[in-house]
Order: structure tokens, then C-alpha cells, then sequence
């Protein structure tokens, strides 16, 4: 038998290996009781299971056999974790293979495979080697970066999209939706562009490639490729999908995929693809939606990466939305967390627009959330823009501190930094981001929630629900005297592609200074 065989020459395995036991009883106090095939010891004192298989069917038992082994080592012998590791032999690694490379990764035994070729004339024919594990598939996603075009033929998209894709494809990029949206007057193709795997030797190279402006990945050579390549094209932000849907009252009238949203169409439907291409299931600057629970280790760390992502440029709201979901960590592992955010960073842009045909609560940022637990445990979270009750009759001149004109504010938000000047004109403002937690049917609260010492703080309500020194956005909307000032920053703009971008045009130049 090989097991007999390994058991005599363990050399055979790896040097230094000492067999202990053939055959290896252990008891299992919680189930079936076991017997490891060959039970050693190795030149560092570690003990090693050793399971031999040789066939297809049998394989297949290697795994769960070696993880019972090593828990009942622990369990019914008293090892440690750091005692305990495992080797799979086996003449056949056809089944094993896929899962054997990925319990190497998440098991927190050290487990390595070997291939036994059993020769002419075995035992004493038999040769063993080394099994290396499958390399890690690469995590693919997609990229913060798109690309949008106004099709001169409806019916033409797909022939755009499968002319572009083998531009995408030359560059590194695999994966890609395409969104084709219109009326009877417009019809767009958007393209969620996919991210490029680190290291891949399709990335393009040399000094001719355009600058990747800070904060872009290597998909931005991507982009560029097809805008230089397709005229009409422009690079633009997931976000703006949805933006141009709903101002232009576009319907969704194809979804395209390629790469592995195209492998996944039987398991991820048409209405989640659009909504990872408009970066709500992905990357958003501004909008996240999530839902998720701490135990689960990786998707609740991907939540947590797109959630600070949104949050970048609001670092009040990332530091106590960051320590709400601290805690729930700690002592609600198992719960499950709900969260949906709105940040656009741009009170200006709120204010103005609300002239142009949108509503100014649909404009503001705002947080919410819960944590989903029985009874009084449960919690739900609620952030608004709030004010402190000082300057709201001077807002004009506090506003034009800022922004001294319509133009000083388009560049600001052209080059990217409007968030930062946001957080200038709050303070002026005396407004500021807060967050407010609301337990089940008042119990214990509402608090007001703010930060000491990297630790969450919670301040209860007065008996009229109001905390000193806050106050609702509305009573300084109902106080201030800048309708004036909206009016002259509204005409100062001009609407592109139907509302989706606003452009501000200077001021007609007087004929003196000509």
C-alpha cells in the first residue's frame, strides 16, 4: 500500500521526516472518530498529518480529512495550532488541484501537496514531488473611470462597442459594461471601464504615453486609447450615468458586457450590472449603498474601502461613520449593517441648482443606516448639514469670502478641489456635518454623535429634542438673504448635455476694457 510505503520511507516526503504512527487513531468527543494514514514528525518538531490517496474519488476526502485531523490533534491532544501542519499525497491531482490551492491560502494550518508517481515496479518505483499551488486569481473590478459618447445612429452601439473592446482588450482591460441609453431625441453609449491587473504585460509602455493625472490608475491610458482612436468620446465619472439618465429622461435600452460581467450574466442580473456601472455597487466619489455584516471578512473590508472612498473629502463624516461601524465590529459581529450615503462635497452646487429645476433636499448630503438587531439593541444613523445659529444674515458676504465670483467657483470645481473650498465655506458658514444615531422607539435616546480620543461620544437630546448649539439647515435657509447671489451665479451658467454638466461662462468683457 503507498500509505505502508510512505510510512517506511518518509524520506521519500521531504528530508528529516520521522514517522510516528500508521493507521493513527484519534477520538472526536463531537463526531466521528478518525484515523490519520500516517502520522510524523519533522526536523523542527512540528507534527505532520500525512493522507495518501490514488484516485479521483478518494481525493476528494484529502481535504476534509486533513482539516478534521488537525483540529482533533488539537482538540483531543492538546497541540497547538503552531504544532500541527498537513501533507496531502496523492497519485492524481485532477480534482484536488482547485481546492487544494485555495485552502493553501485560508487555512491556518500550513498544508502542502505532494505527486506520487508510482514507476514500473512499485513500492519501490514510487517518487514523490512537490504540488505548487494554483497562482491567486487577480481581484477584478472596476475602475472610478469611464467613458461616454452621443451616438449619431441609435442602432449603431454595438457596432461601437465591439469596435472598442479590442482597443480596451490591447491596453489590459478585460472587463467592461456598456450602456446604451436615449429618447427619440439622444442616444448615449456609456462604457464602465474595467481595472487593469497589476503587472500585466499589455500595459502600455514608453515615452510617448500621455501623464496620468494623481489619483488615476493605469486605466486612464485605457481611456485615453479609445478617446484618441473614436472622436466623440469623453472620459467621465460613473456617477454622471445616472445624472444623464434621470436630467435627460433617457430609458436604458441595452446593457452590454464583456469579460467577466459577461461570464457572470447567468448570476448577476441587468439591473446590478447598471447599478455597478453607475458605482453605486462599486466606486462612487459621492453616493455609496452597502450591506453588510463584520463577521464577514472580506466583503465587509471591501464595504469599509468603498465607503471611505465616498467619504474622502468629508473627513468629519469619515471619522464618526469609521468608529459607529468600530464599534459595531466589537460587539455586534453577526448583525447586519445597512448604509447609504450621499456626499457630494459641493454645498454651492446644492444651492444654485435648486433654482434649476431640482430640489434642494434631493442636493444636500446626507447619511443613512442602521444596524439591524432585535428589540432595544438595534440602531439607526441619520446625518444631515446643521447650523450653529451665528451669521446668517451676512451669508452673502461669508458666501463671497469663498467665492468671489461665478468663475472663482467653476474653477474650483474643474481642477477638483471644491471639496476642500466646501469645507471652508461650511465653516464660514457656521454649518457643519453631524451625525445622529436613533435607537427603536426613542429608547435612551436620540444622541448626537462626536469624537474624543479616536472613541465615539454620545450626546443626549434636551427634553425638546434639541441639542445646544444645533440647528436644523432650514432655520438658516429662513434667515439668509442670498437668493441675490444664487441668481447671479445661475445666470452665469449654461446647461450641456441637458442638465447632466453645468458650464459657467464669464462675464461679458465692457467695452472700456476692450
Amino acid at each position: 500500500m503507498i500509505r505502508d510505503e510512505i510510512a517506511a520511507r518518509p524520506e521519500m516526503i521531504e528530508h528529516g521526516l520521522r514517522t510516528l504512527a500508521t493507521n493513527y487513531h484519534l477520538p472526536n468527543s463531537e463526531g466521528t472518530r478518525g484515523f490519520v494514514d500516517v502520522l510524523a514528525q519533522d526536523r523542527r518538531g512540528m507534527y505532520v498529518v500525512i493522507e495518501a490517496k490514488r484516485s479521483d474519488s478518494t481525493a476528494r476526502e484529502a481535504l476534509h480529512e486533513v482539516l478534521k485531523y488537525c483540529e482533533l490533534l488539537k482538540r483531543e491532544r492538546g497541540l497547538r495550532s503552531d504544532q500541527v501542519r498537513a501533507v496531502i499525497a496523492s497519485t492524481t491531482w485532477r480534482e484536488l488541484l482547485v481546492p487544494f490551492s485555495e485552502l493553501v491560502r485560508t487555512c491556518a494550518y500550513p498544508i502542502e501537496g505532494v505527486e506520487l508517481s508510482l514507476g514500473s515496479s512499485p513500492p519501490d518505483s514510487i517518487t514523490a514531488k512537490s504540488v505548487d499551488p494554483l497562482p491567486v486569481p487577480p481581484e477584478r473590478d472596476l475602475s472610478t473611470l469611464a467613458i461616454r459618447a452621443d451616438l449619431e445612429k441609435p442602432d449603431s452601439a454595438v457596432e461601437v462597442w465591439r469596435a472598442i473592446i479590442p482597443v480596451l482588450n490591447h491596453v489590459g482591460v478585460d472587463d467592461a459594461i456598456g450602456i446604451v441609453a436615449g429618447n427619440s431625441e439622444r442616444t448615449i453609449l456609456h462604457i464602465a471601464i474595467g481595472t487593469i491587473v497589476e503587472g500585466d504585460p499589455r500595459i502600455p509602455t514608453g515615452g510617448d504615453l500621455v501623464e496620468i493625472p494623481a489619483g488615476e490608475g493605469v486605466e486612464y491610458l485605457a481611456a485615453t486609447r479609445v478617446i484618441d482612436q473614436f472622436p466623440g468620446f469623453e472620459l467621465v465619472s460613473p456617477d454622471r450615468l445616472r445624472r444623464i439618465i434621470d436630467t435627460n429622461g433617457l430609458d436604458v435600452m441595452q446593457i452590454l458586457r464583456a469579460g467577466r460581467f459577461e461570464d457572470q450574466r447567468s448570476l448577476v442580473g441587468d439591473d446590478e450590472v447598471l447599478r455597478i456601472a453607475e458605482g453605486v455597487a462599486t466606486w462612487s466619489q459621492i453616493r455609496f449603498t452597502g450591506i453588510g455584516m463584520p463577521s464577514q471578512g472580506l466583503a465587509w473590508r471591501r464595504i469599509r474601502q468603498r465607503l471611505d472612498y465616498t467619504l474622502a473629502g468629508n473627513p468629519r463624516w469619515a471619522l464618526l461613520v469609521g468608529l459607529w461601524l468600530d464599534e459595531i465590529e466589537l460587539a455586534h459581529p453577526s448583525a447586519d449593517v445597512v448604509l447609504d450615503v450621499y456626499n457630494p462635497c459641493d454645498l454651492m452646487a446644492a444651492l444654485v441648482h435648486s433654482g434649476l429645476g431640482m430640489e434642494l433636499s434631493e442636493m444636500l448630503p446626507n447619511v443613512r443606516g442602521g444596524l439591524d438587531l432585535p428589540g432595544d439593541d438595534g440602531r439607526l444613523l441619520h446625518g444631515v448639514l446643521v447650523w450653529n445659529g451665528r451669521g446668517a444674515k451676512n451669508a452673502a458676504d461669508l458666501i463671497r469670502s469663498v467665492y468671489p465670483t461665478p468663475n472663482h467657483w467653476a474653477r474650483l470645481r474643474g481642477s477638483g478641489g471644491s471639496w476642500e473650498s466646501d469645507l471652508e465655506l461650511l465653516e464660514v458658514l457656521g454649518l457643519k456635518y453631524s451625525l445622529f444615531e436613533f435607537p427603536p422607539d426613542r429608547v435612551g435616546g436620540p444622541n448626537l454623535l462626536s469624537a474624543s480620543d479616536g472613541r465615539l461620544v454620545r450626546t443626549s437630546a434636551t427634553g425638546d429634542l434639541t441639542w445646544p448649539g444645533i440647528h436644523p439647515l432650514g432655520d438658516w435657509m429662513e434667515l439668509t438673504n442670498i437668493e441675490y447671489l444664487l441668481d447671479e451665479f445661475r445666470s452665469a451658467m449654461v446647461a450641456v448635455n441637458g442638465g447632466d454638466q453645468w458650464l459657467t461662462v464669464p462675464p461679458p468683457i465692457p467695452p472700456s476694457k476692450r
